[in-house]
C-alpha cells in the first residue's frame, strides 16, 4: 500500500472540496507560494494553520497528519522554534524599555538619579544596538509563524525612529545641556529620520496605517 505524505493529502483534499491555492492561501491569510510550498513537501503548516485547514475540510488533525509520521515531528520543532523566537523578541524589547528609561531618569534628574558620562554613552550604545535587533528577531518571529513581512513603513515604525532620535538627544542632554553639540546631533538626528521616510516611500509605497513596528 502506498501512503500519502502531508503534502500530497493536502493537495488531495483541497481538490476534493474544489478549492484552488488561492482560496485556501486567502482564508488562512498567508500567500498562494506559501500553500503550494506545503503541498509539494517544501514546507509544513505550522500547528495553527492546520487547526484551520482542518476547520475548513471538517476533518481533525488526527486524519490531516495520518501517515505521515515526519509531518509531526517537524510541527513539533516548529512550535519550539517559535517559542524561541518570541521569547527573543519580548526580551529584546524589554530590556530596550529598560535602558530608555534609566537614560531619560538620568537626562531629567528624577528624584536625583544621575550617572557619570561613561554610564551614559554605555547605555545609549546598547540602546541603539538593541533597537536594531528588535527588527530582525521580529521578522524571524513572523516567519516562523507564516505571516508576511511588510517593507513600507509603518506609523509605528516611524514612532520607533522618533524614539531612537529622542534616546540620542536625552543622552546629549544629559552629558553637555543645550551645546553645540546637542543641536547638531538633532538636525543630524531628524535629518536621517526624514531621508529614511522618503527613501521608504518613494521605493516601497505608502506608509502603512498601522502601529505595527515592522
Amino acid at each position: 500500500m502506498k501512503f500519502m505524505n502531508l503534502g500530497d493529502r493536502l493537495r488531495q483534499i483541497r481538490r476534493d472540496n474544489l478549492l484552488t491555492q488561492q482560496d485556501i492561501a486567502a482564508e488562512l491569510h498567508v500567500s498562494r507560494q506559501t500553500v503550494s510550498g506545503w503541498e509539494t513537501g517544501r514546507s509544513y503548516p505550522d500547528i495553527t494553520s492546520l487547526i484551520t485547514l482542518a476547520e475548513t475540510y471538517h476533518l481533525s488533525l488526527d486524519e490531516m497528519l495520518r501517515e505521515d509520521a515526519s509531518a509531526t515531528a517537524d510541527l513539533v520543532k516548529q512550535d519550539q522554534q517559535r517559542k524561541e523566537a518570541r521569547i527573543v523578541y519580548y526580551s529584546v524589547y524589554a530590556v530596550d524599555l529598560v535602558l530608555v528609561a534609566l537614560i531619560f531618569l538620568n537626562a531629567f534628574e528624577v528624584h536625583a538619579f544621575h550617572l557619570t558620562p561613561v554610564v551614559q554613552m554605555v547605555l545609549t550604545a546598547l540602546t541603539l544596538i538593541n533597537m536594531l535587533a528588535i527588527g530582525p528577531s521580529y521578522r524571524r518571529y513572523r516567519i516562523l509563524r507564516h505571516k508576511s513581512v511588510e517593507r513600507t513603513l509603518s506609523w509605528g515604525s516611524v514612532a520607533l525612529g522618533v524614539l531612537t532620535v529622542v534616546v540620542i538627544l536625552a543622552m546629549f542632554y544629559g552629558v553637555g545641556g543645550l551645546n553645540d553639540v546637542f543641536w547638531g546631533a538633532a538636525t543630524g538626528g531628524i535629518s536621517t529620520l526624514v531621508v529614511t521616510v522618503i527613501y521608504h516611500r518613494v521605493r516601497f509605497g505608502p506608509m502603512r496605517k498601522t502601529w505595527s513596528i515592522w
